[in-house]
């Protein structure tokens, strides 16, 4: 089940998949403690001196990546497969945000084969941003269509990353 939030920005999507005579993917909302974790792994990678990332801060994301597109791709989920490869994400389930603008407290849980399916569905002229399960890696591609890795910082020990 997906948050309000989502629900309200997904449901003109939806109506079309749906107009079209597809079935809508399953999706369904990260759990709270799973967005606030990654939020904290977030900042302490691209923000560890502020107290909170603010938009220009985001907008710099892609100084803190392992590698990064030297160009837009064309057709970005088309090739989202061999994106997910090349950042190390290699899980059933992929967690994924619509829009910087939330930060990441909302963020999607959806299976990757419905990724690929239903990216060109899901993703609008908004950045996007992937990451595993696990937290480990992102993959970020920007509204202009530049991709880039992010190796999310590890874990407190003390407390284990929550389940999504």
């Amino acid at each position: 089940m997906l948050s309000p939030t989502l629900e309200k920005a997904l449901k003109y999507k939806r109506e079309d998949v749906l107009k079209e005579g597809r079935a809508w993917p399953n999706l369904r909302s990260a759990s709270e403690a799973y967005c606030q974790e990654l939020n904290e792994r977030m900042r302490q990678l691209i923000a560890p001196d502020r107290p909170e990332i603010d938009l220009e801060t985001y907008n710099q994301i892609s100084r803190h990546a392992t590698w990064h597109s030297k160009s837009p791709i064309p057709d970005w989920d088309a090739e989202l497969d061999a994106l997910l490869k090349q950042a190390h994400i290699e899980s059933n389930e992929l967690i994924f945000t619509l829009s910087m603008d939330w930060g990441f407290d909302y963020a999607i849980v959806i299976g990757r084969a419905d990724m690929f399916e239903y990216s060109d569905d899901l993703v609008y002229a908004d950045d996007v941003f992937i990451v595993d399960p696990q937290m480990q890696n992102a993959l970020f591609i920007d509204h202009h269509a530049y991709a880039c890795h992010l190796r999310l910082p590890p874990p407190d020990p003390t407390r284990p990353t929550p389940a999504p």
